[in-house]
C-alpha cells in the first residue's frame, strides 16, 4: 500500500511539474521586438514611378536560406522556411520593410511554438520511461527566443542594406510624371486618411477623459452634498442634545430647591 502511494504521489507531481511547465511555456511563447526596425523606403525620383522589372534573374535556394544573410548566429532550430519567406518578401518590388519584418518574427514564433511542442512531447515520453523530471522543453523554448531575438537585432543592424539591394534587383524607376503625381496624391490621401484617425482616435481619448472627469466631479459634488447634510444634521443633533442638557439642568435644580425647602419646613416644625 505505502508503494502505491508513493507512486501516485510521484505521478501526481510529475503531472503537476509538467503542466507548470506548459503553463510556463503558453505564457512566453513569443516576443515583440524592443526595437522596431527603420522604414528604409526605397523611392525614385521626382516624376519617376516604381514599378517592377519585366525580367529578373533567378535566386538559387542557397541564397533563400538563414545562411545567405551573413549576419544572423547559427541555429539548431530549423528556420529556413522563415527565411526563405522573408527573402522572397523583401524581393517583391514596393513592398515594405516593416510588413516583411513583421511577418519573418511571426514566422519564427510560430518555428519555436512547434518545436517546443515537439520537444515537449518527447520529454514526456523519456520522463515516462525513466520517472525523472525534466526542464528541457522549457530551455528549449527560451533558447529559441533567445535565438529569435538576436535575429531580430541582427536585421534591426544591417537588415536595410539587404532590403535595399533586394529592392533595386526586381524594381525600376521609369519617367512617368502623370503616373507619378497619381501615385504622390494617392500616398498623400493615405497620409492624410491616417493623420485624421490618429485625429480622430486623439479627439475621442480626449472627449473620453473629459467624460471621466465630469462624472468624477459629479460624484465629488453629491459626496460633498452628503457631507454637508451629514454636518448639518450633526449639529441639529448637538443642539438638540444641548437643549436636553439644559432641561435636565433645570429640572436638577428645581428639584434641589424642592429638596431644600422640604428639609427647612420639617426642621420648622421640628
Amino acid at each position: 500500500s505505502s508503494s502505491s502511494s508513493s507512486s501516485s504521489s510521484s505521478s501526481s507531481s510529475s503531472s503537476s511539474s509538467s503542466s507548470s511547465s506548459s503553463s510556463s511555456s503558453s505564457s512566453s511563447s513569443s516576443i515583440t521586438p524592443s526595437i522596431p526596425s527603420a522604414p528604409c523606403p526605397f523611392n525614385c525620383l521626382k516624376d519617376h514611378v516604381l514599378r517592377p522589372k519585366l525580367n529578373t534573374e533567378s535566386v538559387d535556394e542557397a541564397a533563400n536560406s538563414c545562411e545567405s544573410y551573413g549576419y544572423l548566429p547559427s541555429s539548431p532550430f530549423d528556420f529556413n522556411h522563415c527565411c526563405e519567406h522573408h527573402l522572397s518578401c523583401y524581393r517583391l518590388c514596393g513592398e515594405t520593410r516593416s510588413t516583411c519584418d513583421n511577418q519573418f518574427l511571426s514566422c519564427l514564433n510560430s518555428k519555436c511554438s512547434s518545436s517546443v511542442d515537439t520537444n515537449n512531447d518527447s520529454n514526456n515520453d523519456s520522463d515516462s520511461d525513466s520517472g525523472n523530471d525534466s526542464d528541457g522543453a522549457e530551455t528549449t523554448q527560451e533558447g529559441c527566443l533567445l535565438l529569435v531575438e538576436a535575429y531580430m537585432f541582427g536585421l534591426r543592424s544591417f537588415g536595410c542594406s539587404q532590403f535595399m539591394d533586394a529592392q533595386y534587383s526586381v524594381c525600376d524607376c521609369h519617367y512617368d510624371p502623370p503616373a507619378a503625381h497619381q501615385q504622390e496624391r494617392e500616398r498623400r490621401i493615405v497620409q492624410l486618411n491616417a493623420e485624421a484617425d490618429h485625429a480622430t482616435r486623439i479627439a475621442s481619448e480626449k472627449a473620453t477623459d473629459a467624460l471621466i472627469a465630469e462624472q468624477k466631479a459629479k460624484a465629488a459634488e453629491k459626496a460633498a452634498e452628503k457631507a454637508a447634510s451629514a454636518a448639518q444634521k450633526a449639529r441639529a443633533e448637538a443642539d438638540e442634545a444641548k437643549l436636553l442638557a439644559e432641561k435636565a439642568h433645570i429640572a436638577a435644580a428645581a428639584a434641589a430647591r424642592s429638596s431644600s425647602s422640604k428639609d427647612d419646613l420639617s426642621n420648622d416644625e421640628l
